[in-house]
């Protein structure tokens, strides 16, 4: 990543960012109004940890840490992840009554209307 553009962030949620590799460019107000734990790789001569500091955010955290290569995590919105699924789960329930309903239905239209109930001109046989 080269740059973040200004208000990439801004009221995003977002709590952690991790970086692997060279400081970008940061854009103005970036990160304005988070509470952020911001990661950079330690021993990277790359990152001017001076400028760090510049940034408008009261509850920006700058650490070092030891890079990897391991994806962390790209949900913005943790709070909202469980109704998501809880949504999905009626959904999948609804879809379940329909196909349900829609099988009892064929069924008992077909026992009712059996060859073995009516005669070759189509009769009833009593």
């Amino acid at each position: 990543m080269k740059t973040i553009g200004e208000g990439a962030f801004v009221y995003s949620g977002i709590k952690e960012i991790y970086f692997m590799g060279d400081q970008p460019e940061f854009g103005q107000n970036w990160i304005a109004g988070l509470n952020v734990t911001v990661y950079y790789p330690k021993g990277n001569s790359k990152w001017n940890t001076g400028s760090l500091d510049t940034f408008n955010s009261k509850g920006l955290r700058w650490t070092q840490s030891t890079p990897t290569n391991t994806i962390l995590s790209t949900n913005l919105n943790e709070e909202n992840s469980d109704s998501y699924v809880l949504l999905w789960v009626f959904v999948a329930i609804i879809a379940i009554a329909i196909i349900l309903r829609m099988v009892l239905f064929l069924r008992k239209r077909k026992l009712n209307n059996t060859i073995v109930d009516m005669d070759v001109k189509g009769r009833l046989v009593a």
